[in-house]
């Protein structure tokens, strides 16, 4: 079963494995997609808080872009699709509201008999339905919109059937974004858009730790994680590597001078490279489609960034130009900033860190064109090696009409104006 994000479903018969190569309308892209049998019973969970049920029998067929489900279902048209998964009865679910409300409940308790749907979760506008976790553990993980996340017992949150549910987590800005269960023993485990897998331990988890509706700690700030790929070292680990560097440099670790400077370095690690733990495409998931009618470049230049770069960990300086020409959908300014620290804040390669943000800024927007330049200075050439302090290194990444066009490629390489630039901060749009 497949669902878009603009609200269409379809039924792909046979075993499909490889859904890259299904297609969509050209506004359009994929939101769910998940196995189920003819005979199977579809859940779908709308932001009105209602789940609604789907026959999979009578859903349309895989050719052609399928048909919108609310041709199957009353689903107001202010409404979106929250989730949409197979049932299979028995399991319980956590349900959470942006204002961060949430209660579980049985999954049988969601089956809808009519097209009206079944209200379970009750919120008023401008609240609405965020997230549904299926219960796997005795542990929630909330985190919210301004990137705090608390971790506390499932027992403190109450079984129901229908209603507001209680406060899972506190906000002084934004709401919820995330939300899930997990078992002690095996930790918490997620994986990123990209297809990276990561997870923590419960002790790694110690500073999270809290009780419901509390606000929360940073998510960027001491967040150890790691790459289930990579055993991470623990901070003790880290900072007995710090005292070796020192003394293989030629100095005490003792001294002291010296004494607190493997705790500093291993802060300014987590600092310089939370990167590794945030999902860029997070940021870009929140657009406008009402932009009346505009239909130009949208350009945010005089980006400022810190990276590493990762042949000898010394500082690449500079600034990131980027450029998008919307089909509908537009995101905020501020968005396109966060997107370019999420990549600065790893260890790079100025080509693929330039590369990178202007693949995910295409994937997830998908418009007609996208631009990118980074220029910057690499302090692995300034500082040692061939001692070069004025040189600075552009690149550039067109995809799309960028590419194809010369017309608009010229048009966005005039506005950054790389021979002089603009004040930091200068929005063109």
């Amino acid at each position: 079963m497949v669902v878009s994000e603009k609200g269409w479903i379809r039924a792909l018969r046979g075993t499909a494995t490889d859904l890259s190569s299904i297609a969509f309308k050209a506004d359009d892209g994929p939101k769910f997609a998940f196995p189920a049998e003819t005979t199977s019973r579809c859940l779908v969970f709308a932001s009105n808080g209602r789940f609604y049920t789907l026959d999979a029998a009578k859903l349309p067929g895989g050719r052609g872009h399928g048909e919108p489900i609310r041709l199957f279902i009353d689903l107001e048209q202010e409404a979106d699709v929250v989730a949409a998964f197979r049932h299979q009865g028995g399991r319980k679910f956590l349900l959470a509201s942006a204002q961060g409300r949430g209660f579980v409940v049985p999954e049988d308790e969601c089956l809808a008999n009519t097209r009206k749907g079944k209200q379970v979760l009750n919120v008023t506008p401008p609240d609405a339905a965020r997230a549904i976790a299926v219960v796997e553990g005795e542990l929630v993980a909330s985190i919210g919109e301004n990137r705090k996340m608390v971790i506390f017992p499932l027992d403190q949150v109450p079984d129901m059937t229908r209603g507001r549910g209680v406060r899972l987590q506190r906000y002084k800005d934004g709401g919820l974004c995330d939300l899930k269960t997990f078992k002690a023993e095996e930790g918490l485990s997620w994986t990123d858009a990209a297809g990276r897998a990561f997870s923590l331990t419960l002790k790694e988890l110690a500073d999270w730790r809290g009780n419901r509706a509390d606000a929360g700690r940073h998510r960027l700030k001491r967040r150890p994680s790691r790459q289930t790929s990579v055993v991470r070292p623990s901070r003790a680990d880290a900072e007995d590597a710090v005292r070796t560097l020192i003394r293989w440099a030629g100095d005490d670790p003792d001294r002291e001078g010296l004494v607190g400077t493997p705790a500093r370095v291993a802060r300014a690690y987590e600092e310089w490279f939370a990167g590794y733990f945030e999902d860029p495409r997070e940021y870009l998931k929140r657009t406008f489609e009402e932009v009346a009618g505009y239909d130009e470049i949208v350009l945010l230049r005089d980006i400022r960034f810190e990276s590493h770069c990762e042949h000898h960990m010394a500082p690449i300086i500079g600034r990131v130009h980027v450029g998008y020409l919307p089909r509908q959908r537009i995101v905020g300014i501020s968005k396109l900033v966060r997107l370019v620290d999420v990549y600065s804040k790893r260890l790079q390669v100025q080509e693929k860190m330039t590369a990178e943000i202007a693949a995910c800024l295409d994937s997830v927007l998908k418009p007609f064109g996208v631009g990118v330049v980074v220029e910057a200075a690499h302090e692995c050439m300034t500082t040692r090696g061939v001692h070069k302090s004025d040189v600075t290194m552009v690149t550039s990444c067109m995809l799309g009409t960028f590419r194809t066009k010369a017309a608009t490629r010229q048009e966005f390489l005039s506005a950054i104006n790389l021979k002089g630039g603009a004040p930091s901060g200068n929005a063109i749009r």
